[in-house]
């Protein structure tokens, strides 16, 4: 007899599910995982020679495209507004983030060009 098994009367609507129903998925994708790592480890290996910006971008873009993201096009949005959004975080907090080739083009806090 189940834990929620009511026995032969009563309402067996309200009893949980049993165990024989709980059947662990098949693994679609084994190498996602490792993908995944390779592609957070190679994230922070660029992050100091392409920015954080730039290497935030891509790294938005390809994982979003490995994971299936059915609107193509919106993958490109929800990249660059977070990159947005993280540039006006920067800024508004004066947080320094990695810019690589980018700092020939910054202004530091006090007005003067990097």
């Amino acid at each position: 007899m189940d834990l929620f098994d009511r026995g032969p009367v009563g309402d067996h609507s309200m009893a949980g599910p049993s165990r024989k129903d709980k059947v662990a998925p098949k693994i679609e994708r084994p190498g996602l995982l490792i993908f995944v790592i390779a592609a957070l480890i190679g994230y922070f290996v660029v992050m100091p020679f392409i920015g954080y910006f730039l290497s935030t971008f891509l790294f938005i873009v390809l994982l979003l495209n490995v994971l299936s993201y059915p609107k193509k096009a919106l993958i490109y949005v929800i990249a660059g507004g977070w990159c947005m959004f993280l540039t006006w975080y920067s800024i508004s907090f004066y947080i320094q983030l990695p810019l690589a080739f980018l700092k020939t083009y910054s202004i530091d806090p006090t007005g003067k060009r990097a």
